[in-house]
């Protein structure tokens, strides 16, 4: 299972990978300094045997940095994750979905092709926010027009994961993952995304 995260510098790609790992292997965006730049992976065992590969992509598609700068780490994310991410998860902190985050999905899109949707999922980071602020996941989603199409294009495929619940809490958010990731596995009858690095 090879896992690709993408996302604007900062929504919390990093501790998810930690989460989704089950250790802490990532460096999160405030600590790493300069080498948020480059592609990392990690790895893991599930209690099924399977193993599973999570590559980290800081700032990959943070619409800031220029096209010449992002490319060689987009080609590095696949060259980790070959031959073929089964998913990647596109992260949104809750609160945040701004013109940057929707730039961050075109810019993604444009890249992979629209086929690429069909390897995506949603997840939203810093669930926590949305006690304190009496809402609820769905009603944060509804306040936005263009999340609401981007889940739309992905088939509604989505998820949450809290920042700083008891770890059972997180766990089970964790869990949730792994389930709509296996899910858009077996919807894609096992196929992975592949991309001719040669065309870069």
């Amino acid at each position: 299972m090879r896992i690709v995260m993408v996302g604007k510098t900062g929504v919390g790609k990093s501790e998810l990978g930690n989460s989704l790992l089950g250790y802490k292997h990532f460096q999160p965006h405030a600590l790493a300094g300069s080498s948020t730049s480059l592609c990392k992976y990690g790895t893991r065992m599930l209690k099924d045997g399977r193993k599973v590969v999570v590559v980290d992509t800081p700032g990959t598609f943070d619409t800031r940095k220029s096209d010449w700068k992002t490319t060689p780490e987009i080609i590095r994310c696949m060259e980790l994750s070959s031959p073929g991410p089964h998913v990647f998860l596109f992260v949104v902190r809750i609160g945040r979905y701004t013109k940057e985050e929707q730039d961050a999905i075109d810019s993604l899109r444009a890249f992979f092709g629209e086929h690429i949707l069909s390897y995506v999922v949603v997840v939203f980071t810093c669930k926590d926010v949305l006690v304190h602020e009496h809402m609820t996941l769905d009603q944060f989603i509804a306040s936005n027009t263009e999340l609401g199409t981007l889940l739309s294009n992905c088939n509604c495929r989505y998820a949450a994961i809290s920042n700083w619940d008891h770890e059972i809490d997180r766990n089970k958010d964790v869990e949730a993952i792994f389930d709509l990731i296996q899910c858009t596995i077996q919807n894609n009858e096992g196929d992975y995304y592949t991309l001719d690095i040669n065309d870069y």
